[in-house]
């Protein structure tokens, strides 16, 4: 698991809770694209993971 979403302690978290986690990288919905390819994050629905 990644250490950005260590985070959590509910079974799910909100984007916007997410992005200011991810300042450091130029294009955060990106990011969150890729974990959702590798399998690290799992889309719910729009917005949720």
């Amino acid at each position: 698991m990644h250490s950005i979403l260590r985070f959590a302690k509910m079974a799910y978290v909100e984007s916007q809770n997410l992005k200011p986690l991810l300042g450091n990288y130029s294009n955060p919905d990106d990011f969150i694209s890729r974990l959702v390819k590798a399998g690290e994050l799992i889309r719910l629905k729009n917005g949720f993971f």
